[in-house]
């Protein structure tokens, strides 16, 4: 064996301890890299190939009856690329809890073939199934598992039909039943009149040839509109539908937290590799200069680091990459359910594989060979001369002597000796503020946005809100809920949905939105109106918009006039105030306005009701039951408890994401500060034998360096919270932009805080075992010591 690699594995032997280590900063390093930068390519690629294997239909036609009739029409026009018959209906589902939970039926021709509007079934399910109810399968956990099993479903009479469940499908276009509380179920024809559906298509759902944004899709529906009334065959109404999935912005958020995470995990692993390194070369920089005066050159003395570390880095890689991968696989199998997405291709691709690879061992590599290059190239005066791992006299040092703290020298020693590296103590600092900041503003922002979501819904009058299937007079519906026991009060209101008409536009279907009415003195109606006012009682023209409206309707302020337009009909009104509302974009209009933009008269969609119980869902059992008795069945009930879990839900998506990223910052700061620590004992070991040698215990010494330890882990503590105050308020800025368009006042996170305090217990007891095992030299081996 060479001498050069007999020196290699004794400086391993000696420095087992060091290098363990710094593998294991490498370690987490890589294998967070990999794992957030593996899910981020499989997901971003996935998520947009399951929408797009979807076929969802660009336009949907609506027929009075025969869709199918003119489907051999729609089908020949130039830029139609497919063209499916449906029929949607909307009805309700026993859930396994007993809950009556919103179904959406679609009724369509043939369960295992489509052109427009995929749906596929998975593994086993693919051969399994008969006649019965096909259940999307985001929606397994909420009804039956096992196949054959009865479901019930209502009609449209309100009885009860009983059918069997068929199986699985996954339709990757629409949001998990789980998140939303509702159920989409397939069936046919056949199936669909067992449950008193009509078996007649009156849809026609429609796929470009190429879409470009939503109004390339409105002017097919008007060339299709006119085309079919040429003939004879006229349209309902038409829709351009949406091009996105309705998680898109979850998706693209949950995809830049993992982007974050990469970065995190980057900075982290680079850093405190290389602050280890050139903490050991301090150590060794007198034998470097002990080989240089016997004549090595710089690169040769580096080459035998290099060769002790590179062996170590390749070890480790070749160990964290395949983790890494298979925990980037555990993060894509939890948000494909989470997503509702159809994963397909579960490799990241060699090309990734080969730049993580290429880019973690550079960075490893580079991260060391710093500190290896400039303690080889000193020179040997320089070396010969160097303290090695000692206090160092500096600034920092200077201005350490000028600290004197309240309660003892115990706590002056422990703020002088901190301040001795200053270096150090930034990075300790850094590391251990980024944990707890990104850990409570985790649990800040969440707080914050429910916070927002219970004073939103505290200004709404009603705590149930009903859907009929169809519209029916506002007299027979109240009439039918007020005797109920717990109702306190119950509104019929109207909905319909409109677009703002504008200049050179000749359909309304561009940007559809809701229009709510309210009826005359109305006491559920209790929205705040933040500017302006509420319209006069009976004005025809006089409406409110929530702040959302200016999403798709830039131009639409406070004051203007606009030109509501409801299927073809065409109204002028005047915008008079604004409320704020989380949810969709809506105006709200009393009756009298309804009225004159819809022209629909006495005919309720909708049911508010306030409850006097403190069991809202026990109420809404007796309301469903009481309209089931008066023939009027609703398709959905939803109470205020059941939004707001569904947004909590929403929230999960990005939060767990946030949550290992400040789970995996806290660890890494933990790190830091254990090895910070094991450092300073290094560094004053002779001082520590001197003041054993005067009489000093052990244990007094180790409160000491303890006192140090805790100074530093509580003014990271206070960093922490600072910087989570602002992380918070710009997290909060940005759910207020770009999903509920509302206003999102911070909420500090007691429980946070609490957290935080549990996790400085743990960081503390930590340093404890670190002193614990670095303080087992006796005071002679302490004075010889020589770093």
């Amino acid at each position: 064996m060479s001498l050069l690699w007999r020196k290699v594995l004794g400086d391993a032997r000696q420095n087992g301890k060091m290098l363990a280590v710094i593998a294991l900063v490498l370690a987490m390093g890589t294998a967070g890299v990999v794992a957030a930068l593996d899910a981020q390519a499989i997901l971003k690629r996935e998520i947009a190939a399951s929408f797009l294997g979807a076929k969802v239909p660009d336009i949907a036609l609506w027929f009075e009856r025969d869709a199918p009739a003119a489907q051999a029409l729609v089908a020949a026009h130039e830029g139609v690329a497919g063209v499916e018959p449906r029929r949607v209906a909307f009805t309700r589902i026993a859930a396994r809890d007993g809950s009556w939970l919103p179904m959406r039926l679609t009724i369509l021709r043939d369960i295992d073939a489509q052109s427009v509007g995929r749906i596929h079934r998975h593994g086993d399910a693919a051969a399994a199934g008969g006649s019965g109810l096909w259940i999307e399968q985001s929606g397994a956990a909420l009804l039956a598992e096992q196949v054959g099993e009865r479901l019930r479903v209502r009609t449209p009479s309100g009885a009860i039909a009983s059918e069997p469940l068929a199986g699985f499908v996954h339709d990757p276009s629409v949001a998990p039943s789980v998140q939303e509380r509702f159920v989409f179920a397939f069936a046919t024809p056949e199936v669909a009149a067992r449950l008193g559906q009509s078996a007649e298509f009156d849809q026609l759902w429609v796929r470009m040839v190429q879409r470009g944004d939503t109004a390339n899709a409105v002017l097919l529906g008007e060339e299709l509109r006119d085309a079919l009334k040429a003939v004879g065959k006229p349209l309902l109404r038409f829709e351009a539908m949406p091009g996105s999935h309705p998680h898109a912005a979850l998706m693209n958020a949950m995809l830049r937290v993992l982007g974050v995470l990469s970065a995190i995990a980057f900075i982290c692993s680079a850093s405190l590799a290389g602050y280890l390194v050139s903490a050991w070369m301090k150590r060794e920089v007198r034998q470097v200069g002990i080989l240089k005066a016997i004549g090595a050159r710089w690169h040769q003395v580096a080459l035998q680091y290099v060769l002790l570390l590179g062996p170590l880095v390749l070890v480790v890689a070749a160990i964290a990459v395949p983790a890494g991968g298979a925990l980037g696989l555990a993060l894509v199998r939890h948000y494909a359910i989470s997503l509702n997405i159809d994963v397909v291709d579960w490799s990241a691709g060699s090309v990734l594989l080969a730049q993580q690879l290429a880019f973690t061992l550079a960075i490893a590599f580079a991260s060391m060979a710093w500190p290896i290059v400039r303690a080889s190239r000193m020179s040997v005066r320089e070396a010969i001369h160097d303290a090695g791992i000692a206090s160092p006299l500096t600034a920092g040092s200077r201005l350490a002597k000028s600290l004197t703290l309240p309660g003892g020298l115990r706590w002056t020693f422990a703020a002088r000796n901190a301040m001795r590296r200053p270096f150090r103590l930034a990075l300790v600092l850094f590391a251990l503020a980024g944990g707890g900041a990104l850990l409570l503003t985790t649990h800040s922002n969440y707080e914050s946005l429910m916070a927002v979501i219970d004073a939103n819904l505290a200004h709404q009058g009603h705590d149930l809100e009903v859907f009929l299937p169809r519209a029916v007079p506002a007299a027979p519906l109240e009439a039918a809920v007020r005797p109920v026991p717990g109702v306190e009060i119950a509104e019929a209101w109207r909905r319909a949905r409109v677009s703002v008409a504008g200049e050179g536009t000749s359909s309304t279907t561009l940007k559809l939105i809701g229009l709510a009415g309210y009826p005359p003195g109305s006491r559920l109606f209790k929205l705040p109106v933040l500017e302006g006012r509420a319209p006069a009682e009976g004005a025809p023209d006089e409406i409110l918009m929530t702040r959302t409206v200016q999403e798709p309707y830039p131009q639409v302020k406070l004051g203007s006039d606009v030109t509501l337009q409801f299927r073809e009909r065409r109204v002028n009104v005047r915008v008079v105030g604004i409320v704020e509302e989380i949810g969709s974009p809506v105006f709200y209009a009393p009756f009298a306005a309804f009225d004159a933009v819809t022209g629909q008269g006495d005919a309720s969609t909708v049911l508010r009701a306030k409850t006097r119980s403190d069991s809202p869902e026990a109420v809404a059992s007796a309301v469903d039951q009481a309209l089931l008795e008066a023939r009027l069945p609703p398709v959905q009930m939803v109470t205020r408890a059941m939004f707001r879990d569904a947004l909590d839900e929403h929230f999960n998506v990005v939060g767990d994401v946030l949550r290992m990223v400040a789970l995996a910052a806290a660890l890494a700061g933990a790190i830091v500060l254990g090895a910070g620590t094991a450092f300073n004992v290094m560094e004053r070991t002779r001082e520590i034998g001197v003041l054993r040698a005067l009489g000093a215990t052990p244990r007094s010494i180790a409160a000491m360096l303890l006192a140090e330890g805790i100074s530093i882990a509580a003014t990271g503590a206070l960093l922490s919270i600072a910087i989570s105050i602002g992380l918070t308020l710009a997290m909060n800025g940005a759910a207020s932009r770009g999903l509920l368009h509302v206003a999102v006042p911070l909420r500090f996170s007691m429980p946070g805080l609490a957290i935080l305090a549990g996790g400085l217990v743990l960081v503390v007891l930590a340093v404890w075992l670190t002193l614990r095992l670095s303080l087992r030299r006796s005071v002679r081996e302490s004075l010889a010591f020589e770093g």
